[in-house]
């Protein structure tokens, strides 16, 4: 019994910061989707070191393309979204090659 009783309470547990760490477009969340944590991204850097800046992304979308010579492309398309607010970042294997944003203070 007491261990059903655990088990319960740890999922609980788990749901409960499933949800908190979702966060969404909930504007009493502070956002890192900023002008100065976007212009902190530059070409180069690691997944890890945007993801430090960022949050982890919420859409993200392989590039399927081939290159040439037959070997499959190794870009990743990742998107951080909340409210009207979108950055863009193409990585190639683990580093960043492109940016974009909109919706962000002085951005068009």
């Amino acid at each position: 019994m007491i261990a059903q009783t655990k088990s319960v309470l740890i999922a609980i547990l788990a749901a409960t910061l499933f949800t908190v760490g979702c966060g969404g477009n909930d504007s009493r969340v502070k956002t890192r989707l900023t002008t100065a944590n976007f212009d902190a991204i530059q070409n180069g850097m690691s997944k890890v070191q945007v993801i430090q800046i960022l949050g982890r992304w919420r859409e993200e979308v392989p590039d399927t393309a081939v290159k040439s010579g037959g070997a499959p492309n190794a870009l990743l398309h990742c998107r951080w979204m909340q409210d009207s607010t979108q950055i863009d970042i193409t990585f190639d294997g683990d580093k960043v090659v492109s940016k974009s944003a909109t919706g962000l203070e002085g951005s068009p």
